[in-house]
Protein backbone atom coordinates (compact mmCIF):
# COMPACT_ATOMS: atom_id res chain seq x y z
CA UNK A 1 0.00 0.00 0.00
CA UNK A 2 1.33 3.43 -0.97
CA UNK A 3 0.32 6.76 0.49
CA UNK A 4 -0.74 9.37 -2.06
CA UNK A 5 -1.22 13.12 -1.69
CA UNK A 6 -0.02 15.62 0.89
CA UNK A 7 1.32 14.78 4.32
CA UNK A 8 -1.65 15.28 6.62
CA UNK A 9 -0.94 17.97 9.23
CA UNK A 10 -2.86 15.78 11.69
CA UNK A 11 0.21 13.54 11.89
CA UNK A 12 1.58 16.02 14.42
CA UNK A 13 -1.14 14.92 16.84
CA UNK A 14 0.68 11.60 17.21
CA UNK A 15 2.87 13.06 19.92
CA UNK A 16 4.36 9.73 21.06
CA UNK A 17 5.81 8.71 17.70
CA UNK A 18 9.58 8.48 17.68
CA UNK A 19 10.05 6.94 14.22
CA UNK A 20 8.37 7.98 10.95
CA UNK A 21 9.31 6.38 7.64
CA UNK A 22 7.10 7.55 4.79
CA UNK A 23 9.73 6.88 2.13
CA UNK A 24 8.97 5.45 -1.32
CA UNK A 25 5.38 6.63 -1.48
CA UNK A 26 3.55 9.07 -3.73
CA UNK A 27 3.44 11.91 -1.21
CA UNK A 28 3.18 15.35 -2.80
CA UNK A 29 2.92 18.94 -1.63
CA UNK A 30 4.93 20.73 1.02
CA UNK A 31 6.36 19.39 4.26
CA UNK A 32 3.96 20.39 7.00
CA UNK A 33 5.33 22.77 9.64
CA UNK A 34 3.05 21.08 12.16
CA UNK A 35 5.45 18.14 12.23
CA UNK A 36 7.48 20.12 14.77
CA UNK A 37 4.74 19.41 17.31
CA UNK A 38 6.11 15.87 17.60
CA UNK A 39 8.49 16.60 20.46
CA UNK A 40 10.07 13.12 20.81
CA UNK A 41 10.48 12.29 17.12
CA UNK A 42 13.97 10.80 16.54
CA UNK A 43 13.81 9.59 12.95
CA UNK A 44 12.07 11.19 9.96
CA UNK A 45 12.38 9.65 6.50
CA UNK A 46 10.45 11.37 3.70
CA UNK A 47 12.78 10.27 0.90
CA UNK A 48 11.75 9.27 -2.62
CA UNK A 49 8.42 11.06 -2.79
CA UNK A 50 7.24 14.10 -4.75
CA UNK A 51 7.49 16.72 -2.00
CA UNK A 52 7.99 20.33 -3.09
CA UNK A 53 8.82 23.67 -1.50
CA UNK A 54 11.38 24.38 1.16
CA UNK A 55 12.26 22.44 4.27
CA UNK A 56 10.58 24.26 7.16
CA UNK A 57 13.30 25.86 9.26
CA UNK A 58 11.27 25.12 12.38
CA UNK A 59 12.21 21.44 11.99
CA UNK A 60 15.77 22.40 12.92
CA UNK A 61 14.55 23.26 16.43
CA UNK A 62 13.43 19.68 17.08
CA UNK A 63 16.16 18.64 19.52
CA UNK A 64 15.04 15.01 19.65
CA UNK A 65 15.56 14.57 15.90
CA UNK A 66 18.74 12.58 15.29
CA UNK A 67 18.22 11.42 11.71
CA UNK A 68 16.39 12.81 8.69
CA UNK A 69 16.18 11.85 5.05
CA UNK A 70 14.62 14.27 2.57
CA UNK A 71 16.51 12.83 -0.41
CA UNK A 72 15.05 12.41 -3.89
CA UNK A 73 12.11 14.78 -3.75
CA UNK A 74 11.60 18.12 -5.49
CA UNK A 75 12.54 20.35 -2.57
CA UNK A 76 14.00 23.81 -3.14
CA UNK A 77 15.66 26.68 -1.30
CA UNK A 78 18.32 26.70 1.38
CA UNK A 79 18.92 23.79 3.71
CA UNK A 80 18.41 25.07 7.27
CA UNK A 81 21.79 25.38 8.93
CA UNK A 82 20.84 25.78 12.55
CA UNK A 83 19.98 23.36 15.32
CA UNK A 84 20.02 19.68 14.48
CA UNK A 85 20.49 20.37 10.76
CA UNK A 86 24.11 21.30 11.36
CA UNK A 87 24.76 17.63 12.24
CA UNK A 88 22.92 15.87 9.39
CA UNK A 89 24.88 14.27 6.57
CA UNK A 90 24.64 15.73 3.06
CA UNK A 91 23.17 12.44 1.81
CA UNK A 92 19.97 13.36 3.65
CA UNK A 93 19.36 16.02 0.98
CA UNK A 94 20.60 14.39 -2.25
CA UNK A 95 18.44 14.30 -5.36
CA UNK A 96 16.71 17.63 -4.78
CA UNK A 97 18.01 19.64 -7.72
CA UNK A 98 16.81 23.01 -6.42
CA UNK A 99 17.92 22.46 -2.82
CA UNK A 100 21.14 24.25 -2.02
CA UNK A 101 23.75 24.52 0.66
CA UNK A 102 26.66 26.99 0.52
CA UNK A 103 29.26 24.27 1.25
CA UNK A 104 27.91 21.39 -0.86
CA UNK A 105 25.72 22.71 -3.66
CA UNK A 106 25.95 26.45 -4.29
CA UNK A 107 22.64 28.26 -4.51
CA UNK A 108 21.56 29.46 -7.92
CA UNK A 109 21.29 33.20 -8.40
CA UNK A 110 18.05 34.48 -6.96
CA UNK A 111 17.48 31.51 -4.65
CA UNK A 112 16.82 32.99 -1.26
CA UNK A 113 14.48 32.24 1.52
CA UNK A 114 14.38 34.67 4.41
CA UNK A 115 13.04 32.06 6.82
CA UNK A 116 16.08 29.81 6.44
CA UNK A 117 19.63 30.12 7.64
CA UNK A 118 22.28 28.78 5.29
CA UNK A 119 23.82 25.49 6.37
CA UNK A 120 26.89 26.91 8.07
CA UNK A 121 28.56 26.31 11.40
CA UNK A 122 29.56 29.93 11.88
CA UNK A 123 28.79 33.35 10.61
CA UNK A 124 32.16 34.02 8.93
CA UNK A 125 32.89 33.10 5.34
CA UNK A 126 35.98 31.09 4.49
CA UNK A 127 37.78 34.08 2.93
CA UNK A 128 37.04 36.24 5.96
CA UNK A 129 38.37 33.51 8.26
CA UNK A 130 41.54 33.31 6.14
CA UNK A 131 42.03 37.08 6.36
CA UNK A 132 41.53 36.91 10.12
CA UNK A 133 44.14 34.15 10.48
CA UNK A 134 46.63 36.05 8.29
CA UNK A 135 46.03 39.21 10.33
CA UNK A 136 46.62 37.36 13.59
CA UNK A 137 49.78 35.79 12.17
CA UNK A 138 51.12 39.21 11.12
CA UNK A 139 50.32 40.64 14.56
CA UNK A 140 52.18 37.73 16.17
CA UNK A 141 55.23 38.29 13.97
CA UNK A 142 55.25 42.04 14.70
CA UNK A 143 54.92 41.37 18.43
CA UNK A 144 57.78 38.84 18.33
CA UNK A 145 60.08 41.22 16.42
CA UNK A 146 59.23 44.07 18.82
CA UNK A 147 59.96 41.81 21.83
CA UNK A 148 63.33 40.77 20.37
CA UNK A 149 64.32 44.39 19.65
CA UNK A 150 63.29 45.46 23.15
CA UNK A 151 65.20 42.56 24.74
CA UNK A 152 68.36 43.44 22.78
CA UNK A 153 68.11 47.12 23.69
CA UNK A 154 67.69 46.23 27.38
CA UNK A 155 70.69 43.91 27.17
CA UNK A 156 72.83 46.65 25.58
CA UNK A 157 71.67 49.16 28.17
CA UNK A 158 72.58 46.84 31.04
CA UNK A 159 76.04 46.18 29.52
CA UNK A 160 76.72 49.89 29.11
CA UNK A 161 75.67 50.53 32.72
CA UNK A 162 78.05 47.79 33.88
CA UNK A 163 80.99 49.47 32.12
CA UNK A 164 80.11 52.85 33.58
CA UNK A 165 79.99 51.33 37.05
CA UNK A 166 83.35 49.64 36.48
CA UNK A 167 84.84 52.90 35.20
CA UNK A 168 83.53 54.78 38.22
CA UNK A 169 84.89 52.20 40.63
CA UNK A 170 88.24 52.16 38.82
CA UNK A 171 88.47 55.96 38.79
CA UNK A 172 87.53 56.01 42.46
CA UNK A 173 90.40 53.68 43.29
CA UNK A 174 92.88 55.60 41.19
CA UNK A 175 92.00 58.95 42.78
CA UNK A 176 92.29 57.59 46.29
CA UNK A 177 95.76 56.17 45.79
Amino acid sequence: MRFVGPIAPEISQCKLLTFIDLSRNELAGEISKEITGMRILNYLNLSRNHLVGSIPSSISTMQSLTSVDFSYNNLSGLVPGTGQFSYFNYTSFLGNLDLCDPYLVPCKDGVTNDTHQPHVKGSLTASLKLLLVIGLLLCSIIFTVAAIIKARSLKKASKSRAWKLTDQIASGFSSST
